[in-house]
């Protein structure tokens, strides 16, 4: 019931945030920041309810999964827009989380491991990997948003879409401190599964198939890191790199997803 609850929440912040855009009303803005923030909230409480209830960390099915993107992509827009005072990039992200909520709905017999993880570093690896997923996903969204406003300009076209979306400089900005932000936090994650897998396997690293496709998705982003870092990648660049990263990344979870439910 709860969980039901908090995507009705998502799916009113963004009924409001898409109104807002359309007339420009202050109320309408407020109220969606508030219905964000109580989802947000929400999600966070089923969360620690749904740990309580399972005596384990909630990570065995695809729902528990879906319930962290859910949560990190809500934390992340709110860190995001503590930072930058830009409330539309919830028009982008609130999709994918209604999407995690609809589909965690669908998928929640689609169970990963039959006994428990009772592991310590279960509670850090997952999180890390999922926050840092997250936050290279509000990078790509930024990406989408630079080339709609981008074209905006070229077009000349001021009309809703230039008023309301931040300038492109902003927005560049805004992709960069996701795209550092998930890679921080995704690197995080691979070295906490390392330590995980070295402690699981007596000191040996296995080459799962897991590993390998979490290993494939933080090459990609370093390479694109330390290229913007010594080759000075342009905005543009940046966002198209930030697509095509996060395209990756959705190619490597189906990879893992196909292993490991055979």
């Amino acid at each position: 019931m709860l969980y039901s609850i908090n995507i009705f929440f998502y799916i009113v912040s963004f009924l409001l945030i898409l109104l807002h855009f359309f007339h420009n009303n202050r109320k309408l803005y407020l109220s969606s920041q508030i219905a964000m923030f109580i989802s947000v909230s929400l999600n966070i409480v089923n969360f620690i309810l749904r740990w309580a209830r399972l005596s384990e960390f909630p990570s065995n099915s695809l729902f528990d999964v879906l319930n962290l993107v859910m949560l990190f992509l809500g934390v992340g827009y709110l860190v995001m827009f503590a930072k930058y005072r830009r409330p539309f990039i919830l028009l982008f992200v609130l999709p994918f989380i209604i999407a995690s909520g609809i589909g965690g709905f669908i998928s929640e017999n689609i169970v990963y491991h039959t006994k428990p993880l009772s592991t310590f570093w279960i509670y850090i690896h997952l999180p890390l990997t999922i926050g840092g997923t997250a936050f290279f996903l509000i990078a790509a969204l930024a990406g989408v948003l630079y080339f709609l406003q981008e074209r905006q300009l070229k077009n000349k076209n001021f009309g809703l879409i230039f008023k309301n979306f931040p300038p492109l400089e902003t927005i560049n900005n805004i992709n960069i401190f996701a795209l550092y932000t998930g890679f921080v936090l995704f690197s995080g994650g691979i070295v906490s599964g390392i330590i995980w897998g070295l402690l699981e396997w007596n000191g040996t690293l296995m080459l799962t198939s897991k590993l390998v496709f979490s290993f494939i998705t933080w090459i990609v982003f370093a390479v694109i890191i330390i290229v913007k870092k010594t080759k000075g990648l342009t905005p543009k660049k940046t966002a198209t790199l930030s697509i095509i990263g996060i395209l990756l990344i959705l190619l490597t979870y189906h990879g893992v997803a196909t292993f490991l439910l055979r």
